[in-house]
């Protein structure tokens, strides 16, 4: 009867992250309001916290807001009794927490969500200890996370009992996390130690300002409580890459680090400047909401049509590669879109190569996009191997398709797909060996399968 809330983004997990952060703000109206309509905020605030347990149908949540307790708990033992009493109190956290951890271990790691991020934070340092000093760059994490996004299973075999409950695979190719889920752990990835440093610089900062400023105002009590939940949430998730998250958390530190008062400096106005450049700021903030908004709904567009791609990409190729490249046409700085641009473009030309000729610059221009989504993206590689084999076979393209090949079995050999397109491309050269054993691995891997969930 009701509609299905699944987030701002089709994931209800940005809904419940969005609705706590709010909550203390929604609770502040509280006691900056006198009449009757004070109670609004209490209530807004309950019902949300309500949805999110309840409702939402995130399991972060619960963990999430647990946690949250705690902390509540221990700041209002120490607000109250002092500091060794919140000593006392934090110590006996620690021990209940290590006890329940000690004694339902493989329960904790079997529960989905821990489960699958256990799996990304370990293939996330691998891919850290790439490039330890600088990072991968800004959006790396995305570009050579596929390279790693089976690591866990090929480091940890020898080691079943260390890590038991990691037995996810990878049902797509294409279907890989695009954020670590941590974001502490995603800005020491694509930043490096340098890049984590900065960051942790500006943190012990807003602290050092924060405890500096006398004032404490139901507002700075409220940011305070927004920023653990924030902190949080950035311990299991991915609150900056998420608009309405990173609003809010924009807000919330800029609650903590005002100054005490809201006086305007002299310095301020002891420099005669031209009055033209008082609108200076203003003016560039129009022009910067201007293109934010433009940007927005040129994303949006692009949304779109990568969604009717992907519905139809099993049975309409054409219309499915059609919308996939006006998406890219749109926003072509996106990973998500390049990667699958290509994939969705060979099954298009493979059904096709009898109805057009295709030159080969063709297939090279949509292969190199694809390549700009990552080297060595699964997707792209096995959807290479499958033009070449589609094309006539020729000593350069097997040499080619045995290239991809070992690149594939080297970095995702659990991946049910490349077994299989293994198969079909020994049986299309008469191994008819190699292809059994292709084709029972995949059958193994497939039989095997866990399909992952991050929320």
């Amino acid at each position: 009867m009701f509609p299905e809330i699944n987030g701002g983004f089709g994931n209800e997990n940005y809904f419940a992250e969005t609705l706590p952060l709010c909550a203390p703000f929604a609770i502040l109206w509280f006691f900056v309001r006198q009449s009757i309509d004070r109670w609004l905020g209490p209530f807004l605030a309950g019902s949300g916290l309500i949805f999110v347990l309840f409702v939402s149908g995130s399991r972060v949540a619960h963990v999430s807001l647990a946690f949250l307790a705690c902390c509540w708990l221990i700041y209002e033992v120490g607000r109250r009794f002092g500091s060794w009493a919140l000593l006392a109190l934090t110590l006996v956290a620690v021990a209940v927490s290590a006890f329940f951890v000690w004694h339902y271990l493989d329960a904790i790691l079997h529960f989905p969500p821990i489960q699958a991020r256990l799996e990304l934070y370990i293939n996330s340092i691998a891919l850290w200890l790439e490039r330890p000093i600088f990072g991968s760059g800004l959006g790396g994490f995305d570009y050579h996370y596929g390279q790693f996004q089976q690591f866990h299973l090929t480091f940890f075999s020898e080691y079943p009992n260390l890590f038991p409950a990691l037995r996810t695979r990878f049902t797509s190719p294409y279907g890989f996390s695009v954020a670590a889920h941590n974001e502490f752990l995603q800005i020491l990835v694509e930043t490096g130690v340098v890049g984590f440093l900065i960051v942790l610089c500006a943190v012990v900062l807003l602290l050092r300002r924060f405890r500096t400023n006398p004032e404490r105002s139901v507002l700075r009590h409220a940011g305070v409580v927004a920023a653990i939940i924030f902190t949080i949430i950035a311990m299991m998730n991915f609150p900056l890459r998420n608009p309405a998250t990173a609003g809010l958390g924009a807000l919330i530190f800029g609650v903590m680090a005002q100054g005490d008062g809201g006086q305007k400096s002299p310095a301020n106005w002891s420099i005669h400047l031209p009055k033209a450049t008082i609108f200076i700021p203003a003016f560039s903030a129009v022009l910067g909401m201007a293109f934010i908004l433009f940007a927005s709904g040129n994303m949006l567009m692009a949304s779109r049509d990568y969604t009717i791609s992907q519905m139809t990409k099993e049975r309409f190729y054409g219309r499915s590669f059609f919308h996939i490249r006006r998406a890219y046409d749109k926003m072509p700085n996106s990973v998500l879109y390049r990667r699958n641009l290509f994939g969705s473009y060979v099954e298009w030309a493979i059904r096709n190569l009898d109805r057009y000729s295709l030159p080969l610059s063709f297939h090279k221009s949509f292969y190199e996009v694809g390549l700009s989504a990552g080297s060595q993206n699964p997707g792209v590689l096995l959807s290479r191997i499958k033009l070449l084999f589609a094309l006539k076979l020729n000593e350069a393209r097997r040499a080619e398709i045995e290239t991809l090949l070992r690149t594939l079995k080297r970095n995702v050999p659990f991946l049910h797909e490349v077994n299989y397109v293994e198969g079909v491309y020994a049986t299309g050269v008469g191994d008819t060996a190699r292809a059994a054993r292709a084709f029972e691995k995949a059958n193994t891997i497939l039989a095997d399968s866990e399909k992952r969930n991050l929320r």
